[in-house]
């Protein structure tokens, strides 16, 4: 390793990393880096290395990852083995002291465990942290160099060079991948051919690939062009047809893939530069059994290569679904022309459908038409088009592993299926079983048909990439520990860091998957014990590598150590119903259980009691890390004040004594602890700590929170129980258990002490809770509800209400109607249900909801979570940090005073921070950003987005994904000033300049006036050479 001493960056890599060099290779001079011994514990390794620094600025880790997983040399650092490397990972904070840490792994953060996993690591270190919630790699594969999670503000740029990223070219594994863009394909298991021609035609063109510098095809591989070489390596593509008359082609991919964990398929497709008007005639994509090995492809013409033609060509042999991108339009029509015979089963009932995309199912269906869109208005080719790039269309298709179908194209080449008619409903979730009669093949093969007749176009296919829709497997590491001539069920109990053994999560258990059983890859060296399934003791028998066990049978899995026994390791992996094994295998560790006597641990606990109550204190209890189970003692550290009340050990009403603070109790008098509470008793709490036979107490007492809670209708007794009439009534209630409700009137209903259930019937009502947790309703009508004291839930119903919290935690609920809501105090969710509503947080910390419909959405002043939800809404957030989503609809977005976070998501929104140091992420659609006075990150999303500057002296943005082909940077209000008169701006008063991290754009702050140019942004990753100061900067 090159010393990190006096170096500022220090890159981890994890030696499995396939081609890490071409990466690695890439960084600065002087950039340290430690290639991680695969054998050894890399946390440990790192460690090491970070012992050595003294003045880091950053830590890059280049490693494999999944959902909440590291994997670092032999070590997986996961959501379950925090804990038992925390100890080393908080000895990182002095040496990464202001540092950052980047995490490069696959969908590291992704989803709950993967975020919580990475702000844990936080937690433990001290550093700021980015990680990736997707694939990291290779673009084509479906990766990207982005790190999207992040826990503040990350400033340190990406280390590997933008080249060398770029033309990485892994990722976690696909099934199948091909750009088709060189001289050769990645795999040679092609087939190809042509259709015979048609009487007195000429024969058609093979298919060939536009970079291949020889026409004559390796095995398995496919030709290239019988003229010339078309293209240089690196930027050709398979091509179908040619521009001319009656082609008809095909390649088959001969090499069958598993369907059962479903299929995702991306490719690009480009059809341009035709000759003739109309262009004609498409391509086919086609799903075959993958048992079938067909030489020719279906009837071309309207069949596009897989469907049939009546009495003239059969269909595709094996075929289950063909998907046709058809520009004449006759793949839907069951007749080639009006008042023709049907030559296909089936079709859209107006017969020929240009510029648009059919389905068609198996074999077994004679090739049944199963739907298909109208004409798509941006086209299926491009006719005025002279290279493909102009003509890219982006395609999708998905067959889960239920076998329904989804196919989506990308209809204007910006990144995305959002955009009208690119995610055609009636292309969306085919039952495709249901329609057929034909169940999805356990296996599957694929390829491309194109034809053309008299009317003719290029037909070309780039960038395949078909992939499989299950995530694998998540196992859980642990450690054990024994003495040496000991047997011991590996349950995770015996270590200092009990664990639940062998475990595994399946991330597809939403969509019917599950673990299926667990395999043993290798064992603990046989110098050192033996795996048995089943106690030795009573005839266990020995495990032998490779061994599969049921979910149940990994569960009796136990461990005989030799009488030398010193220590040992082996890795386990699970396999999910699907056949998907876990992408890293887990290591359970035996060590050498320590004589040194560990403290023990004490559990804590809560009770939930009201006034002038008795109850006994549950969950008292404590464990012994040195795992022989000998607590011998508590001892009560602290008691509750007298005003709240009373410790006892046994019943107070059955003869119990009270406990003074510093009393011992045995285990068995520990579960035998009550509590009296007084009648002025707010809430209370105790600590106590466990004593282990060596009598060792606990150096972290447990603490025992004592909540006091409403009397409710398990312990007050029946208050009043009342309806009203259809008059106007004034409902009271009484100190006790009150259920009360109103009719036909505009009723006034309140409540009292207890926990009352309010409802206000059909007029336009007041209702008022009291002191405790009440339920209220406000049913029919234009109503007033308030919570008052306690954390109440209220429903305001179907009116044009009014919701007040009041003092407790509350739940406010607008349902339908335009309501008004306020969360007034204590940590409050609201939400406005279907009308267009007006929420407003209140002091505390709130989750405030729009919901459906146009909404006014306030924070106030407690660090909220606001969600506009499925309208245009507006939001304002507080003077503390809020987090702000603005998800479908066209938003509004100010942040407010405080360290902002804001999401605009779907739509074209608009964002603005405001005097600190905000986050904005524009997300999907055109938007408009402004971050403020503070030095803000901005993200700008898919879209052609805008990002506005008031003033000079705002902070210094970072703007991370600037796209210099859609975005904008609008400074004309700082230019639209007296002092600024010179009308070339852009060259008055406008800097840029190349970084390490992106360009720097300054502007001038004072006009005219010499100097004054200050920073505004630093545009991370982009160089000057990129930037095109006429379309990308409004003036």
């Amino acid at each position: 390793m090159t010393s990190c001493r006096h170096l500022s960056t220090l890159v981890v890599v994890d030696s499995t990393v396939v081609d890490y060099e071409s990466l690695v290779n890439s960084t600065k001079p002087g950039t340290a880096v430690l290639v991680l011994d695969a054998e050894r514990d890399g946390i440990e390794q790192i460690s090491q290395a970070l012992a050595e620094a003294d003045s880091l600025e950053s830590l890059h880790i280049l490693s494999h990852g999944s959902a909440g997983v590291l994997q670092l040399g032999s070590t997986s650092l996961n959501w379950q083995t925090l804990r038992r490397y925390a100890a080393q990972l908080q000895a990182w904070a002095k040496p990464l002291a202001g540092a950052e840490i980047l995490l490069y792994g696959c969908k590291v953060a992704a989803g709950a465990i993967g975020q919580w996993f990475v702000r844990q690591l936080k937690s433990l270190t001290g550093a700021e942290i980015a990680a990736s919630t997707n694939l990291t790699g290779s673009s084509v594969l479906g990766g990207d160099w982005n790190l999207e999670f992040t826990t503040g503000e990350i400033r340190t740029p990406l280390v590997f060079s933008a080249s060398a990223m770029a033309s990485y070219p892994h990722v976690l594994p696909v099934l199948v991948s091909d750009t088709f863009r060189n001289g050769d394909v990645t795999d040679k298991v092609w087939v190809f051919g042509t259709d015979a021609p048609a009487p007195g035609r000429p024969p058609s063109e093979l298919p060939f690939l536009t970079a291949r510098n020889t026409t004559i095809a390796p095995t398995g591989g496919l030709p290239g062009n019988p003229s010339r070489q078309l293209d240089p390596e690196g930027e050709g593509a398979l091509r179908l047809t040619s521009a001319l008359p009656d082609q008809a082609t095909f390649v088959l991919y001969n090499n069958p893939v598993p369907s059962v964990q479903g299929l995702t398929i991306t490719f690009e497709l480009y059809a341009y530069g035709g000759t003739t008007n109309p262009r004609a005639d498409g391509v086919s994509f086609f799903l075959l059994d993958g048992t079938a090995s067909p030489t020719d492809a279906g009837a071309f013409g309207g069949s596009l290569g897989y469907a049939q033609k009546e009495d003239i060509a059969p269909g595709l042999v094996g075929g289950y679904l063909g998907i046709g991108f058809d520009e004449f339009g006759n793949f839907s029509s069951a007749t080639d022309a009006p008042g023709q015979a049907p030559v296909r089963n089936g079709g859209q009932p107006q017969g020929r459908v240009p510029d648009s995309i059919g389905i068609r199912g198996s074999q077994a269906s004679n090739y049944l038409f199963l739907g298909g869109t109208d004409s798509l208005p941006f086209g299926i080719d491009a006719p005025t088009a002279t290279t493909r790039e102009e003509a890219t269309r982006t395609i999708k298709i998905d067959l889960t592993p239920a076998g329904r179908l989804t196919v989506q194209i990308d209809g204007n080449n910006d990144g995305d299926f959002l955009d009208p008619f690119e995610s055609d409903p009636r292309l969306s979730n085919i039952d495709v079983a249901q329609l057929t009669g034909t169940p999805k093949p356990e296996t599957i093969k694929f390829g491309f048909a194109s034809g053309t007749g008299d009317f003719n176009n290029i037909h070309e296919i780039r960038n395949l990439v078909l992939g499989t829709f299950n995530n694998a497997p998540l196992v859980s590491p642990f450690t054990e520990v024994l003495l040496p001539g000991t047997t011991i069920l590996l349950d995770g109990t015996t270590s200092a860091d009990p664990s639940d053994g062998f475990f595994a999560v399946d991330p597809d258990v939403a969509d019917g998957d599950f673990i299926a059983s667990f395999q043993i890859l290798t064992l603990p060296d046989p110098a050192q014990g033996t795996l048995f399934v089943g106690d030795p003791l009573t005839g266990g028998v020995p495990v032998v590598a490779g061994t599969t066990l049921t979910p149940e049978q990994i569960q009796t899995i136990y461990f005989q150590s030799t009488a030398g026994f010193t220590g040992a390791s082996f890795t386990y992996t699970a396999i999910d119903s699907r056949g998907q094994a876990a992408e890293l295998p887990a290591t359970v560790t035996l060590n050498l259980r320590d004589i040194t006597n560990q403290p023990p641990n004490t559990n804590p606990s809560q009770l939930e009691i009201p006034r002038d109550d008795v109850r006994l204190v549950p969950g008292l209890s404590g464990t012994d890390p040195d795992g022989d189970n000998t607590i011998q003692f508590f001892q009560i550290l602290t008691v509750p004040p007298a005003s709240e009340g009373q410790l006892f050990l046994g019943n107070p009403t059955q003869g119990g004594r009270p406990i003074q603070a510093g009393q011992r109790l045995t285990p068995a008098e520990i579960t035998q602890v009550y509590f009296q509470s007084s009648s002025t008793f707010r809430g209370s709490s105790f600590t106590y700590a466990a004593i282990d036979d060596q009598g060792e107490i606990d150096p972290t007492p447990a603490t025992v929170s004592l909540i006091r809670v409403g009397t409710g209708d398990v312990f007050c007794p029946p208050g009043r129980n009342f309806t009203g009439n259809n008059r106007d009534n004034k409902i009271d209630g009484t100190p006790d258990f009150d259920r009360l409700r109103g009719l036909g009137g505009n009723d006034r209903i309140r409540g009292f002490d207890c926990n009352d259930i309010l409802q206000g019937g059909r007029g336009n009502d007041t209702l008022a809770g009291g002191a405790d947790r009440d339920v209220i309703k406000g049913q029919q009508n234009n109503d007033v509800a308030r919570g008052n004291a306690g954390d109440d839930v209220i429903d305001l119903g179907l009116g044009n209400d009014r919701g007040f919290g009041g003092k407790g935690n509350d739940i406010v609920d607008g349902r339908r109607g335009n309501d008004r809501i306020q969360g007034k105090g204590g940590n409050d969710t609201l939400r406005g249900g279907r009308g267009r509503d007006t929420l407003n947080g209140g002091p505390n910390n709130d989750f405030v909801d729009g919901q459906q419909g146009n909404d006014e959405v306030r924070g106030a002043k407690g660090d909220d979570f606001m969600n506009g939800g499925l309208g245009n809404d507006r939001m304002r957030g507080s003077r503390r940090a809020d987090t702000a989503y603005g998800r479908r609809g066209d938003d509004v977005i100010w942040g407010g005073p405080g360290v902002d976070v804001l999401f605009g998501n779907k739509g074209n929104d608009r964002l603005s921070g405001n005097t600190q140091n905000d986050r904005l992420n524009g997300g999907p659609g055109n938007d408009t950003l402004t971050g403020g006075n503070g030095s803000d990150r901005i993200r700008t999303g898919v879209g052609r987005d805008q990002i506005n500057y008031r003033s000079a002296e705002h902070g210094v943005d970072r703007i991370v994904d600037f796209d210099v082909a859609n975005d904008v940077i609008n400074l004309r209000r700082i230019f639209n000033k007296p002092e600024y008169t010179n009308p070339d701006r852009f060259r008055a008063y406008v800097r840029l300049r190349d970084s390490d991290n992106g360009a720097i754009l300054r502007v001038d702050s004072n006009g005219d006036a010499a100097g004054g140019f200050l920073r505004l942004a630093i545009l991370q990753g982009v160089q000057i050479a990129d930037i095109n100061p006429v379309t990308n900067f409004i003036v």
